[in-house]
């Protein structure tokens, strides 16, 4: 279960084997402590027990920090498996260009195939003007296994982006319709969606790349800086169309979301806190979803798969196996 607190004035503790959720001292929610699996704070004003952060850390269950707008802040989470030789060897892959371009590739190639598959599969009323741009994402996704250093896979990634999201743009109903990305802040409604969604994803594959005894904040595809996780940036690109993408299109397509939700703020626009709620509840949904494929011989839930890639980026960065984005969609 994923515990998700956003309003300020809000207070959590842990009372026998329970978590209890109160605001402003009145008691709003209880659940079992057994349930929990991730914990979700949004902004600065809910506070969390000391007994109930350490209850977490014993049973290995993260605890996200998102701001108001909802970037990410940071994760409290117990230590991974690997340790320091782990860590040591991840260091010296990422130092080499010949280890870390592979990689690169495969990861920028899997995000603008599932970009054009967006496209292809929401833009069927609009076939006539999604054409040429998914034919452009084509030749990008050629010219990025053929790329030569990860400084020209950035160019290539950065101008199929761009494509895109003209696209998604124009997939997006009037009210969360835009013409280019725009982050801190977001210029409408359909970017902060997107970048709250994105957030929110963002501690998932933080999450994934720490259990298994990484470091989130050297990758192959994204540069290090100081407060972005990279190798945690380079897991997500595959998985931005799938989950977030999607789940901006399908609340906003199905009016669930509407011109009400995003507010005109330090000149950008913030989400209502419904909007946040139901942007949360789609992306938990996703991550929820099992897919069949060769990677297992049962379906397995979006959010298992995020792990898998985990393992396998990890395992690519060790010499030990080849790194390639899920045979998806």
């Amino acid at each position: 279960m994923e515990l998700y607190v956003r309003e300020p004035g809000s207070s959590l503790t842990k009372e026998g084997e329970r978590v209890i959720i109160r605001r402003e001292g009145t008691t709003v929610a209880e659940l079992p402590f057994a349930a929990v699996e991730h914990v979700r704070l949004v902004g600065s004003g809910v506070h969390v027990s000391t007994p109930l952060l350490h209850a977490l850390l014993d049973a290995a269950i993260p605890v996200s920090f998102l701001s108001t707008h909802g970037h990410y802040r940071g994760q409290l989470v117990a230590g991974g498996e690997g340790g320091a030789s782990l860590r040591q060897a991840q260091y010296a892959a990422t130092l080499q260009p010949a280890r870390c371009l592979p990689i690169a590739q495969a990861i920028v190639a899997g995000k603008l195939r599932n970009q054009r598959f967006l496209l292809r599969r929401h833009g069927e009323r609009q076939r006539a003007a999604m054409l040429p741009l998914r034919t452009t994402l084509a030749a990008a996704i050629s010219r990025a296994r053929a790329a030569r250093s990860v400084d020209a896979l950035r160019g290539i990634e950065g101008t199929g982006a761009r494509i895109y999201f003209s696209g998604l743009g124009l997939l997006l109903p009037p009210c969360a319709a835009f013409t280019m990305r725009s982050r801190r802040p977001p210029r409408d409604l359909g970017n902060a969606l997107l970048g709250y969604g994105y957030a929110a994803l963002l501690a998932e594959c933080v999450l994934a790349i720490r259990v298994i005894g990484l470091d989130p904040a050297l990758g192959c595809l994204h540069q290090p800086h100081h407060d972005q996780p990279a190798l945690a940036l380079d897991l997500m690109e595959e998985f931005r169309p799938l989950i977030v993408d999607a789940a901006v299109l399908d609340l906003t397509c199905r009016h669930r979301i509407t011109e009400e939700d995003g507010m005109a703020q330090d000149g950008g626009v913030r989400l209502s806190v419904r909007a946040r709620g139901l942007l949360i509840t789609a992306i938990e949904e996703r991550l929820a979803t099992r897919r069949m494929g060769e990677w297992s011989t049962e379906p397995l839930a979006l959010r298992d798969l995020v792990r898998r890639q985990g393992r396998l980026l990890r395992d690519a960065l060790l010499g030990r196996a080849v790194y390639a984005p899920l045979p998806l969609p």
